[in-house]
């Protein structure tokens, strides 16, 4: 995703945004809430991920989380177009692990949107503050390798294509890592009518 560096106010409000986001997020995903709650002690990798797309306030640690991400790396799952193609939040990402407070868990909103046919676009909206109007971010020639596994895409303006090899990828949960942010976890944000 995009991360802007904030200065300190900024932090501070985020800091204190962030809880309730999580906890207006959690409400959205009863499935997925449900299946955390009964896969605690002794989860998989895959349960870890699954867990970890509901926020910081599951209480997984970040290590927790990269490691349930690497040991998924290591023997990715094949992923069909139709399952990996569609709209999502990000919820976590490693290049923020080190971030005090954040843990790799997203401080702002950020929808994440692939798709390979129609506009063969990525699209990233990122919801800063709420008086600062969200940053967009257009990935051009978007495509997805069902036997690689890979999402390719090249954002406007700039030359280096971006990478994403999807280590999981299930009805609700992209799990993937991107040759710029490194490991991501997304959760699938479904249209409702």
């Amino acid at each position: 995703g995009l991360h802007c560096a904030t200065g300190s106010l900024a932090g501070v409000a985020l800091s204190v945004l962030a809880p309730a986001l999580t906890r207006a997020r959690q409400r959205r995903r009863p499935s997925i809430r449900l299946a955390a709650q009964n896969a605690r002690a002794g989860s998989s990798p895959e349960e870890v991920v699954r867990m970890a797309s509901l926020g910081a306030s599951e209480g997984l640690k970040t290590k927790e989380v990269l490691a349930a991400m690497e040991s998924l790396e290591e023997a990715p799952r094949p992923a069909k177009q139709a399952v990996v193609e569609g709209t999502y939040e990000l919820v976590f990402t490693s290049a923020l692990a080190g971030v005090p407070f954040l843990d790799g868990f997203m401080p702002t909103r950020e929808i994440l949107t692939f798709d390979f046919e129609q506009k063969r676009e990525m699209s990233l909206v990122v919801e800063t503050l709420p008086f600062l109007p969200p940053v967009t971010v257009i990935g051009e020639k978007c495509s997805f390798d069902e036997a690689a596994g890979l999402i390719k895409y090249t954002v406007k303006g700039k030359d280096k294509e971006s990478v994403w090899r999807v280590i999981y990828a299930d009805e609700d949960v992209l799990a993937a890592r991107s040759n710029v942010t490194g490991l991501n976890i997304a959760r699938r944000i479904r249209e409702t009518t």
